[in-house]
């Protein structure tokens, strides 16, 4: 479906907008890739970029910066993607209060499926408290350890020299894909920028910061080279170079440096503050893939998903109780965060994909239709303000019905009215044409 071109200050109707271009932009912005999006969304790359290109052309602006190796958010992409994650948060919390609930998770899973010998390797997220976590749950199962190494520790589940990997990757930097090494992802981490508590920035209350302020700071990163390529990507994308003054590999050395002001450095958000460091967001900001990765000829899926379950739970305690800000950040934009902000799925499961091929399907063009037909109940005078027909109108708020599984509308020789279900969806409507217009008026404005 698309639409003549409209005025900045006149947003074009979200049903006249192809929410399939949408979806995704979305996706591309959660993979930072077109192939690994194309195969969530069952295209092929160029189809997914072509996708991508007509929704800028749609929208009178670029919204991913694409070079040979390299893909990130523009502004306009970064405030886009905030919307359609709100848009998209509220009509999973539509369909979740009208549907069958999901299925939950046994609180137990597969006890006996992990090894009483683990070799893990992790990366350094709150390693110890991992491993007293680990212990706590499975107190038959002795631990063993080794240091993360972006390619070569996948390699090592060939070698059987681990039984798991819990790793990330970053957007321009695919780990290895090798036979029989499957992975799954934990969830998708945005990076943040981390300054001394004294530092100007550090309370301002903008969500997000703008990159460009700390064009004239000093810098701090660590010596692996993607590390070092994507702090130099994310700073010439907000437009300057950042003025490298420390390399290290030393945590402890990172936050002397920056707690004492003298510096500042890209960091995860799970920072704990502790008082004399913040981590704070910003505009455009990269984001990585955390996951986990097993042997398929030594690990079965029961003794993978038990673990990936575990680790998602682990995860969510201990941004809730040590990082608030990014607890805070992770509540608004639950659909962003499924596994750890209580929405169903992991970006890979096989619930996820029906997720984005149910928001494929149109749900939410179908919810701003109805929001017409609501308001003016009448499909003829709604058919008037959209230029849909009444016919389709009809057909389409059909759909929704079948989709949310509930009545929304009473019809009868007197007329029509809203039920129960219908207002509450009318509500969402609504929120969803104000997140809309608002995206409209942010993108138009530059």
């Amino acid at each position: 479906m698309t639409g003549p071109a409209a005025d900045a200050a006149q947003p074009p109707g979200l049903h006249t907008v192809d929410w399939r271009d949408l979806t995704a932009f979305r996706i591309v912005a959660e993979e930072l890739s077109f192939a690994r999006a194309g195969r969530r969304l069952s295209l092929s790359g160029p189809a997914v970029s072509r996708r991508v290109r007509r929704l800028e052309q749609r929208c009178r602006v670029e919204l991913l910066h694409r070079t040979t190796r390299y893909r990130s958010l523009t502004l306009p992409g970064h405030r886009l993607l905030e919307a359609v994650h709100r848009i998209d948060d509220h009509w999973w919390q539509l369909l979740r209060v009208t549907t069958a609930p999901v299925r939950s998770r046994n609180p137990q899973p597969a006890l006996a499926s992990i090894p009483t010998d683990l070799r893990l390797t992790t990366y350094t997220y709150a390693f110890g408290r991992l491993l007293r976590a680990l212990s706590a749950r499975w107190p038959a199962t002795t631990v063993r350890t080794v240091p993360f190494d972006y390619d070569g520790s996948v390699r090592d589940l060939l070698a059987d020299r681990v039984r798991f990997v819990i790793g990330y990757e970053l957007p321009h930097a695919p780990i290895p894909e090798l036979d029989h090494v499957e992975h799954q992802t934990l969830l998708r981490e945005p990076v943040w920028v981390a300054m001394g508590a004294d530092h100007r920035l550090a309370s301002t209350p903008d969500d997000a910061l703008d990159l460009a302020g700390l064009r004239d700071e000093a810098w701090i990163t660590h010596p692996e080279p993607r590390l070092r390529e994507l702090l130099e990507q994310t700073c010439r994308d907000a437009g300057f170079t950042p003025r490298v003054r420390h390399v290290t590999a030393d945590i402890s050395a990172m936050r002397s440096l920056t707690a004492s002001g003298a510096a500042i450095t890209l960091a995860a958000p799970t920072v704990p503050p502790r008082g004399e460091i913040v981590v704070r967001p910003f505009v455009g900001m990269p984001v990585r893939r955390l996951y986990l990765a097993w042997n398929g000829a030594h690990v079965g899926p029961r003794t993978a998903g038990a673990f990936h379950d575990f680790f998602c739970d682990f995860y969510r305690r201990e941004v809730e109780e040590s990082a608030p800000d990014y607890w805070r950040y992770i509540r608004r934009r639950r659909a962003a965060f499924p596994t750890v902000s209580g929405e169903p799925g992991t970006p890979d499961s096989p619930s996820v994909r029906s997720r984005d091929e149910h928001i494929w399907r149109a749900g939410v063009t179908d919810t701003a239709l109805f929001g017409a037909v609501a308001q003016t109940l009448s499909f003829a005078r709604a058919a008037a303000l959209t230029g849909v027909s009444g016919p389709t109108l009809s057909r389409r708020v059909a759909r929704l019905e079948r989709q949310l599984d509930t009545r929304l509308l009473q019809r009868s020789t007197h007329g029509m009215a809203l039920t129960s279900s219908g207002h509450d969806v009318l509500a969402v409507s609504e929120r969803i044409r104000g997140e809309w217009a608002r995206a409209w008026a942010t993108i138009a404005t530059g």
